[in-house]
C-alpha cells in the first residue's frame, strides 16, 4: 500500500498554500509575510521547514516549521514553531509523519529533545501531542511588548 503523501522541505512556491493552510486555522497570513520571514528565519537561526504533499494530486496538505533554540542556562533544544495539517487531511498520519521530520531533524543538528508550546483553546491537539510520546512539562503565561522601529 503506498502513501497518500510524502514528507519534503518547504520551497517559496508553497508559501500561498501554507498561507491558507495557516488560516485555516486561525493564523491569517499572506504569502509575502511568509516570504520575508522565511528569508528571516534562515538568517537568524537553525531552522527545519518541512510540507507534506499530497501523492495524487501533489498539492500541499500539511506543514511544519521547527528551530533551534539554545537557552544560556540551559541544553539547547528544538522547538516547534508551527504545525498545521489540512482539516480535510487530518487522521492520516501527516502530523506524525511532519513531527517524525522535525524529531531527525533535531536529532541530526544534535538537539537532545523537541519541545512545542499548544495554546490552551486546542484540546484535540494536546490529545495528538500525548499520543505521539509528547508530555505537558508546565503551564505559563506568555507576555508580548511591542519595541520602536
Amino acid at each position: 500500500m503506498s502513501t497518500p503523501f510524502f514528507i519534503r522541505p518547504m520551497q517559496m512556491g508553497d508559501f500561498d498554500t501554507v498561507a491558507d493552510l495557516s488560516a485555516e486555522l486561525g493564523y491569517p497570513v499572506n504569502s509575502q509575510q511568509l516570504f520575508d520571514n522565511f528569508g528571516r528565519a534562515q538568517s537568524l537561526h537553525e531552522n527545519a521547514f518541512f510540507v507534506a504533499e499530497a501523492t495524487d494530486a501533489r498539492t500541499v496538505v500539511g506543514w511544519l516549521h521547527a528551530y533551534g533554540v539554545a537557552p544560556f542556562m540551559a541544553e539547547p533544544y528544538a522547538e516547534i514553531g508551527g504545525l498545521v495539517v489540512a482539516a480535510a487531511a487530518r487522521k492520516l498520519g501527516i502530523g506524525r509523519a511532519l513531527m517524525q521530520a522535525a524529531e531527525q531533524w533535531a536529532s541530526d543538528n544534535d538537539y537532545r529533545h523537541v519541545r512545542l508550546r499548544s495554546g490552551n483553546h486546542r484540546p484535540e491537539a494536546h490529545l495528538f501531542y500525548e499520543r505521539i510520546g509528547y508530555h505537558p512539562t508546565r503551564s505559563s503565561t506568555m507576555f508580548k511588548k511591542p519595541v520602536p522601529a
